[in-house]
């Protein structure tokens, strides 16, 4: 990281919470010390009794060198338990996760309990997905119909551009004029529309998997 950065990250009075790599660079975290570890299927939290076990592996950063207290903790080969979430004793938090999309709902959880948040506090939203051009109007009507009559509130997640990873063709919103007003109806029955990127694509991925975004 830039020297500035780390400065200004480690002149900061307010707690900080990292993720990942270069946490050490920060005071807050002088002297931590990782080692990467992959495919972890057994974790626990210093609050619970027994291990959670995860359906995919997840990577973590083995925590070492640092004060405090051990939040989460993984099972080794030598059969001793490993910490990769930390907190210290100024109240700063390490979460030892390199990737959050394979586990984000365990990210999520930790970030939660960072920021001081309980379960009955965190506002909640049901969404339907990746609705792109090329999306089954039918079932997208059923799923909105089904949470409409249950007086469940919902969000569009709209991606106005459909790419072909084959071919680079694209397809618009406007072009599908069937969909538009099923949108348009579901919009009636109390769901918001919201723009999910404009393709919703990296590079070949195809639309509705890449970082549109990312550099």
């Amino acid at each position: 990281l830039s020297k500035e950065l780390a400065q200004l990250i480690s002149s900061s009075r307010k707690r900080v919470i990292a993720i990942g790599f270069n946490a050490g660079q920060f005071s807050q975290f002088a002297g931590l010390s990782l080692k990467s570890k992959d495919n972890v299927y057994q974790i626990r939290s210093t609050n619970e009794e027994s291990d959670t076990s995860l359906e995919s592996g997840v990577r973590v950063l083995d925590v070492s060198r640092l004060k405090g207290k051990a939040l989460y903790t993984y099972k080794a080969d030598d059969g001793k338990a490993h910490p990769f979430v930390w907190k210290t004793g100024k109240g700063n938090v390490y979460i030892g996760l390199t990737d959050l999309l394979n586990n984000n709902l365990l990210a999520a959880k930790q970030l939660r309990q960072a920021f001081g948040e309980t379960a009955d506090s965190t506002l909640l939203y049901l969404r339907l997905e990746d609705i792109s051009p090329m999306s089954d109007e039918k079932l997208l009507l059923q799923a909105g119909s089904y949470l409409h009559k249950r007086n469940i509130p919902f969000i569009l997640s709209v991606i106005p551009v459909y790419v072909n990873p084959e071919t680079g063709d694209k397809v618009y919103m406007s072009e599908k004029p069937k969909l538009v007003k099923v949108l348009r109806k579901l919009q009636d029955m109390g769901g918001s529309v919201i723009v999910h990127g404009y393709t919703h694509t990296y590079r070949y991925s195809e639309t509705g998997e890449g970082f549109e975004f990312w550099d």
